[in-house]
């Protein structure tokens, strides 16, 4: 028999990771992705760090077979947390709690994860235009390239497009909400050599600058002696709550944390200022997709990471549930491949994928209630100090 056409849309940790096992299992596929190929320049630039866990990120690392040089790319940023107020005093500080979680930079895994798929399965700078399901059970895709139009019909489409997938209405309705917050990220680049105090005050690993119910500061230290902060506000609105010139966006921003003590409001100005000088300052507004919806069980589709369960990143556990989905499914893509049963692919596919999807759904609503209770926590009055105090319930580290 024939293989099924299969078609993964997006080239992020799932739909990347999904390609390295299923080529792994001599399953034909193609990935379509929006971008253009990343250059290696654009791959050592700093990014956001990513945790990895035992049971999904790290399983789906190993699975892929990249263990050992995985281990070489998580030396960046340590798995030390702190929490401190607005005026950056420590709360709470330890090694990385009971569980061991590395770190590694979302560009290096791009990287690691592209490294390990055929180049020629990867069609880059496809927008994609239209789905359409057809009678016979397949999808018609449409596409614009750089220079044309392209068609393509397949058996089996993955959605690993992100908040705003495209596949995700083949299957449901259900589109994101918006969560009342809104980030600005800024990257402080050279931070010990030229703010030693700043580096001190961030740490070497993650780090909490907590403000009450409407302002936060998340950082982390990062690749080339960086540390890449995410300043949070509440917003009632999606719409960018600041508009005009940088200077204007940076003097309304630090308007919002003025009530914020000398150290942290210097750590900010300093980043912001970097972000001005290299990169474009820019609000966003963070959206969520609803705890346990959910949707019946198409054997044409599915979807996976962010397109099917985006929550916010309040629990470290996007890019974690995204692999272990992309684990899960490249088992179910490959038995219905390769099983032996006289029924179509689709036939063979029902099942499997609508238990894969029931765990999915679980495994995301379990994580989505974490994420909602830590944001709850973090965005309160007092919320340093509740998150220091969730934070020392874990219990010190192993010895």
């Amino acid at each position: 028999m024939s293989q099924p056409r299969i078609a993964i849309i997006g080239a992020g940790p799932a739909g990347l990771a999904l390609g390295a096992l299923l080529q792994k299992q001599d399953v034909a596929f193609a990935i379509f992705e929006l971008r253009s190929k990343p250059t290696a320049e654009e791959l050592a630039t700093p990014s956001g760090m990513l945790d990895l866990h035992e049971e999904s990120g790290l399983a789906a690392i190993a699975a892929c077979g990249l263990t050992d040089e995985f281990q070489q790319l998580k030396s960046d940023c340590s798995e030390s947390v702190a929490v401190m107020d607005c005026d950056g005093n420590k709360l709470h500080e330890d090694d990385g709690g009971v569980e061991s979680r590395p770190e590694i930079a979302r560009h290096a895994l791009l990287s690691l994860l592209m490294g390990k798929v055929n180049a020629s399965s990867i069609q880059w700078e496809h927008k994609l235009l239209s789905t359409q399901e057809n009678e016979d059970g397949t999808v018609t895709l449409h596409f614009q390239c750089p220079s044309c139009q392209v068609t393509g019909i397949f058996d089996f489409v993955v959605g690993a497009d992100g908040a705003w997938s495209r596949i995700r209405p083949l299957l449901t309705p259900t589109k994101p909400e918006y969560s009342g917050l809104q980030y600005t990220a800024v990257t402080l680049r050279n931070i010990s050599t030229r703010f030693p105090e700043l580096a001190t005050l961030v740490g070497t690993g993650a780090c909490f600058l907590l403000g009450g119910p409407d302002t936060a500061v998340i950082g982390h230290r990062g690749v080339h002696d960086t540390a890449c902060l995410y300043v949070t506000i509440s917003h009632p609105t999606p719409e960018n709550p600041f508009k005009g010139s940088p200077e204007k966006t940076k003097k309304a921003l630090l308007e919002r944390f003025s009530t914020w003590g000398p150290a942290t409001k210097a750590l900010l100005e300093a980043a912001i200022d970097d972000e001005i000088r290299y990169g474009a300052l820019i609000c966003k507004p963070m959206h969520h997709l609803p705890i346990g919806y959910a949707w019946p069980t198409r054997p044409c589709a599915t979807v996976v990471g962010d397109a099917a369960h985006l929550m916010l990143p309040y629990a470290g556990e996007g890019v974690n549930l995204a692999l272990w989905n992309a684990l899960d499914l490249s088992r179910v893509i490959e038995e219905a491949v390769h099983g032996s049963s006289s029924q179509s692919f689709q036939e063979r596919l029902r099942d499997p994928l609508s238990a894969f999807e029931k765990d999915m759904a679980t495994r995301a609503e379990e994580r989505a209630h974490e994420t909602e209770r830590n944001r709850n926590v973090m965005f309160s009055e007092g919320g340093a100090q509740k998150m220091a105090d969730v934070f020392k319930s874990y219990g010190p580290p192993p010895e």
